[in-house]
């Protein structure tokens, strides 16, 4: 089965090719900063902080804060 663009996509689920824009994960933080936040499922675990765990928002802010601190530090 031939790929289907995103346009193709967007007109099958009823929206404007023209406003559905490029989404780009952890963007727009550096590129080593964004490839560690991608791989490590940085902010999975954080969504999974706050629904699974019951942390509140802040806490899980907290959280990925100190682990974006420490991919920053090397």
């Amino acid at each position: 089965m031939p790929r289907r663009t995103k346009a193709q996509i967007a007109r099958e689920a009823g929206l404007d090719p023209a406003a559905i824009g490029d989404a780009i994960a952890c963007a727009p933080a550096p590129t080593a900063i964004a490839t560690q936040l991608y791989s490590q499922a940085t902010m999975t675990k954080m969504i999974a902080r706050r629904t699974q765990q019951g942390e509140s928002i802040d806490q899980a802010i907290a959280w990925a804060s100190g682990e974006i601190e420490g991919f920053m530090r090397g």
